[in-house]
């Protein structure tokens, strides 16, 4: 079983310099969820023993995650407790991912260790389980995944290039410094040979290899830093099987920038929306609508252009949202019709039974959603005015 050989460790300490803000990338949303509970619920998933290496604003991304934990466990029955355990390293300085690596040695218990960089969101389990099952089949020292690049806008990744039989694994910033030599050698050796392909950072390493070889990382002449890229290099310098996998270049983008984190949501919007269209659920406009990963739809439900639903909002079967509501951590029953720029937040999201018909009422005074009933009773699941706002409120009430 792969939980039994394998631990992972996921590279979560960087500065998020390029995201030229003061919060680290990690506890960026995407599609309402931090992006760093994407790796860690994908191993999680998988039953892999898990440590992250944490430095900068390490505080909040350790509570994001004991908050993860503790809340899992209070609301799963039967959970095997041990897929939740986490363990933190810090890395006190930011010298490098070989230097992270180097970090967690004493942690090194299995006979496989899979590593992975934190900002990589869209892995799925299906590449993990290839690479995993490659790298046993060949006996491999290393085997790592790669992309062949589709976007010419990024530039910040390695580059996978073949030297005289070798496999290379090339820095961004040392292949740029030094790009008229890398290619002329690789132009010598293979004239097809470009550097289209590229490093996503997804890594697994034989133990013994890495305990025989971690302490020979020298420091980049160009960065001064450590890098795991050059344990590949070591591997393919000693003639040991050096596997690749290819993925799909979208599943596998890292996110250095705001660009880049733009991309990466639109891309898990399309997979959500696409996956409610599939169980029955209509868009008007899907290219204009947001949909949180933890939303649930009912069957025969349509979404109007420029919805937004938020966080743990519940809609019930054949509901009609008009355009541009938008619906925050909020329950809406069977057969609700709501009508365009409502905005609902905090509304019933613990006791509503989706089973039952909703009545939504408008009073003038407070224009909010009334939890009482109106003299003059409105047609049967109908808001009756626009630019309609309810926070907090128990505004759905049952027939």
């Amino acid at each position: 079983m792969i939980k039994n050989k394998l631990q992972a460790i996921i590279l979560a300490a960087g500065k998020s310099s390029r995201f030229k803000s003061n919060k680290s990338k990690l506890l960026e949303k995407i599609c309402g969820q931090a992006m760093i509970l994407y790796p860690v619920k994908l191993l999680e998933q998988l039953a892999i023993k898990t440590t992250l290496v944490v430095g900068y604003q390490k505080e909040q991304i350790i509570s994001l995650l004991e908050n993860y934990q503790a809340t899992k466990k209070l609301n799963t029955n039967n959970l095997n407790l041990e897929n939740l355990n986490l363990e933190f390293i810090t890395q006190e300085q930011q010298l490098g991912t070989g230097h992270a690596l180097l970090c967690t040695k004493q942690n090194w218990d299995r006979e496989h260790i899979l590593i992975l960089n934190g900002d990589v969101p869209l892995i799925s389990a299906d590449l993990i389980e290839q690479l995993y099952q490659k790298h046993l089949a060949n006996q491999a020292a290393v085997s790592f995944v790669i992309a062949h690049n589709i976007d010419p806008t990024i530039n910040s990744l390695g580059k996978i290039l073949k030297i005289n039989q070798q496999i290379k694994i090339i820095e961004a910033k040392d292949y740029q410094q030094n790009k008229a030599y890398y290619q002329s050698v690789t132009s010598a050796t293979n004239s097809n040979e470009d550097g289209c392909c590229i490093n996503v950072g997804i890594y697994l390493f034989k133990t013994s290899f890495l305990r025989d070889s971690i302490e020979k990382l020298q420091k980049s002449s160009v960065t001064g830093e450590l890098y795991i890229t050059d344990l590949v290099n070591l591997a393919s310098e000693q003639n040991l099987m050096v596997n690749t996998i290819t993925g799909p270049f979208d599943t596998l983008r890292g996110i250095n920038t705001m660009r880049e984190l733009w991309i990466a949501e639109q891309l898990k919007r399309a997979e959500v929306i696409n996956y409610w269209m599939d169980h029955g659920v209509r868009f008007f406009a899907p290219q204009n609508t947001h949909v949180d990963l933890d939303v649930t739809i009912g069957a025969g439900s349509y979404i109007g252009a420029g919805v937004e639903l938020y966080g743990a909002t519940k809609l019930g079967q054949n509901c009609h949202i008009a355009s541009t509501c938008i619906i925050e951590n909020s329950v809406l029953a069977d057969n609700t019709d709501l009508k365009p720029f409502s905005h609902l937040q905090n509304n019933n999201i613990n006791n509503l039974n989706l089973n039952s018909k909703t009545k939504i009422s408008h009073t003038k005074k407070s224009k909010s959603i009334s939890k009482t009933k109106p003299a003059n009773k409105q047609p049967e699941n109908q808001l009756d005015k626009n630019f309609v706002a309810a926070k907090k409120t128990d505004n759905i009430y049952q027939t």
